[in-house]
């Protein structure tokens, strides 16, 4: 039986999923060293790039190469040190409620954990993006626990508390763990709400493969759910952070995947309604009025071999959009305002397991200092 890990990540993590920006393309590439980047990753770019250009491509990715070494240890010392110093404005944020769910997402909870009900019965009940069945659009929090934690947040940003990066391509933003979210937020969320949750609305991901194999006491032991003879892997861990997106900040995000199994972006400041319409690309969008305009999710869709389709979607506060971590996508720019989401990579152990999210391959697991990535041996 493999046991969860809590410092275990794929070496992967120190070369691949680089992010660049060169003449206003978006790149993910492999890096290991200077040779590497001229002889093969800029060859197959097919880039004419003057040394001077080169030189500065180099210098970014040393300092992400740099940052990613020592992001564990920097992790540990900022999580000690705000552990230590830092006084909350609203206390109550850091403990889980149930009242701080929204009534339509308790009910859809319940149906999900029901053994009689049917997955069609759950997906009745919930929002389908436009018929895919790998994203939905769910309530979860109130419109009122999302502006008590947003008053604590910015109460830790505007104190002189160190911060990390929430991730690799965002740079304004929390990292939750960090600040003391987990153990009595985050991870109750998960475990007793968005895991029954994910697996209805992504059964055919999560189920345990019903083969001879699989050895009766694992299966029990790693099963969250077992629905009409189904059984379940769960999310047994996560990642979890705020993403802020201003004006003079960062403004939009680049096409990327994630390193999750199911990913729960949370909007905490947009508006409660929306209403659908085309933009002038033709691409289909949900619009709604908010304290800051556009900065919509979208997603690239495979139809056929090679054409996309592109699906945006605007902010709904307390809402979240979920989805697997494999759909490639990203976020329009904001042109004004402000906003926060909440994001939360779920994680699945048995899956990434067998082939890291990150490299598609199998995992090469490394011992780190302080929170993995979700990977059991």
């Amino acid at each position: 039986m493999s046991t969860l890990r809590n410092n275990l990540v794929c070496q992967c993590y120190l070369t691949n999923n680089y992010y660049i920006e060169i003449k206003g393309q978006s790149y993910h590439i492999t890096y290991l060293d200077e040779v590497h980047l001229r002889e093969v990753t800029l060859s197959k770019l097919s880039l004419n790039l003057t040394e001077e250009e080169i030189k500065q491509i180099l210098n970014e990715l040393d300092t992400e190469k740099n940052r990613r070494l020592k992001v564990f240890c920097s992790s540990q010392e900022r999580k000690q040190m705000i552990l230590d110093k830092y006084v909350p404005k609203l206390i109550h944020v850091y403990t889980f409620k149930e009242s701080y769910l929204d009534k339509k997402f308790l009910k859809l909870v319940s149906l999900c954990k029901d053994p009689t009900a049917s997955n069609e019965d759950v997906f009745k009940s919930v929002e389908v993006i436009r018929g895919t069945k790998d994203m939905y659009r769910i309530p979860v929090f109130t419109q009122e626990f999302c502006t008590d934690l947003l008053n604590e947040l910015e109460n830790f940003k505007l104190s002189d508390m160190p911060k990390g990066r929430p991730n690799s391509m965002n740079h304004y933003g929390i990292l939750l763990d960090e600040v003391g979210f987990y153990e009595n937020l985050i991870n109750p969320l998960r475990e007793s709400y968005l895991d029954p949750v994910s697996s209805r609305l992504f059964f055919d991901y999560l189920k345990i493969p019903d083969k001879n194999s699989i050895d009766e006491q694992e299966s029990k032991d790693e099963v969250t759910n077992s629905v009409k003879h189904h059984k379940y892997y769960s999310l047994d861990s996560q990642k979890a952070f705020i993403v802020n997106y201003k004006v003079g900040e960062d403004v939009d995000l680049a096409p990327h995947y994630d390193n999750s199994e199911i990913t729960f972006n949370i909007s905490l400041d947009g508006n409660v309604t929306t209403a659908a319409t085309k933009n002038k690309n033709n691409e289909e969008i949900d619009i709604a009025l908010s304290n800051f305009e556009n900065g919509e999710v979208y997603f690239e869709l495979k139809v056929g071999e090679t054409a996309l389709r592109y699906i945006s979607l605007a902010h709904v506060k307390g809402s979240a959009i979920v989805h697997r971590g494999s759909l490639i996508h990203g976020a329009h720019p904001i042109t004004r305002g402000n906003r926060s989401n909440m994001v939360i990579w779920a994680r699945c152990s048995k899956i990434r397991n067998q082939k890291c999210p990150m490299c598609k391959s199998m995992p090469r697991l490394k011992e780190i200092p302080g929170i993995g990535d979700g990977f059991s041996i």
